[in-house]
């Protein structure tokens, strides 16, 4: 919960920060507060990390570092931060959003290659025993996303590269999760709406 909780408020708040570093900082700085963030996002997940238990035995060194999740967000937080000090460019920070969706978008479309559905894992956590046609329905709202993810990225970079840094902010930053919340709730009732005519 606390590491969705940490990625969201990573995802929202980037933006500003690269915004309000830029304006008011430097380059260097701005990578500065990007290699910080991806450090403690990844400190903070290989705390949450869960280490093998022994009776009356510690874990081995080996054991500990197989049983740690690699954080791919934190890792590539601290992957544009030295890019950033090493090319002395904002326009990598820029590209975040775009390498967000494009991650997403290969999770997402890489689970309708090799099922269950990325949206079907979701519903399968609070309703296990999903009907047939819950399958179905789960995979079509996975493409739906991947769509999305498509547009959003594709938007992501127009405003990366060819738009105003206050642009980039608007966007990446507010507009981009209106949307989101917009398909969230679209697909909310059109779920209600199907459940109950299945039902009916």
């Amino acid at each position: 919960m606390f590491d969705r909780v940490a990625t969201l408020l990573i995802a929202v708040i980037y933006p500003v920060a690269v915004f309000v570093t830029l304006k008011f900082f430097s380059i260097t700085e701005l990578g500065y507060v990007t290699l910080s963030i991806g450090v403690i996002r990844f400190l903070f997940t290989l705390a949450l990390s869960k280490e093998p238990r022994a009776l009356n035995k510690q874990p081995q060194v080996f054991d500990k570092l197989r049983h740690m999740r690699f954080d791919k967000l934190g890792g590539l937080l601290i992957a544009i931060g030295a890019i950033i000090l090493w090319s002395e460019s904002a326009s990598t920070a820029r590209l975040y959003p775009v390498m967000v969706n494009l991650g997403m978008l290969a999770y997402f479309g890489s689970s309708l290659l090799h099922p269950p559905s990325a949206i079907e894992r979701i519903a399968r956590i609070s309703e296990p025993d999903l009907p047939p046609h819950a399958i179905i329905y789960t995979a079509r709202v996975t493409m739906v996303w991947c769509c999305f993810f498509v547009i959003n990225g594709a938007i992501a970079l127009y405003t990366a590269i060819w738009s105003s840094l206050e642009i980039w902010t608007l966007y990446n930053g507010l507009i981009a999760y209106l949307a989101m919340g917009l398909l969230f709730s679209v697909e909310y009732l059109i779920r209600r709406h199907v459940r109950e005519a299945t039902d009916g």
